[in-house]
């Protein structure tokens, strides 16, 4: 198998994973990433200009407030997390859609760009204090263990 072949290969597979479907001008893509509860992440497409403006709808926060209290996931050290993904993804938000604007030829990145940030900012939901406690107490356990040894 060559490279050309493993790559064309590759766009068919990854191709077959995205569905596509046209709703009054816009499209709506099902992206090869699921979320935790196993359902398709989910990209809006609208044209806008000579690019494309592409969002969540406000999908991943409705589906964050599902579990979470939204303003307390959204502050302190989750929310600086939280900015952090969208800085570091490229998004922005709109009254709690999420979008990337993207010009003609990026579109393909753009659709990943999102997806991986959405499903980044899915895992906030993960961030409970328990977990959060448990593993500290495995860490500093561990840092103690290195520090003085298997005295602890």
């Amino acid at each position: 198998m060559t490279a050309a072949n493993l790559q064309e290969r590759l766009c068919e597979l990854v191709c077959q994973e995205m569905q596509l479907v046209e709703r009054r001008g816009q499209w709506m893509v099902s992206l090869p990433f699921e979320g935790r509860d196993g359902d398709h992440l989910v990209a809006h497409l609208t044209q806008q200009g000579d690019g494309w403006r592409i969002s969540d709808r406000a999908n991943t926060l409705m589906r964050l407030s599902y579990e979470n209290d939204l303003p307390k996931l959204l502050s302190g050290a989750r929310g600086r997390l939280y900015e952090q993904v969208m800085r570091e993804s490229g998004i922005s938000e709109d009254d709690g859609e999420l979008f990337i604007i993207v010009g003609a030829d990026d579109l393909a990145r753009g659709l990943f760009r999102l997806g991986r940030g959405m499903s980044r900012l899915e895992d906030l939901g993960l961030w409970s204090r328990g977990r959060v406690e448990s593993t500290f107490y495995d860490d500093l356990n561990s840092v103690l263990r290195n520090v003085v040894g298997g005295i602890v």
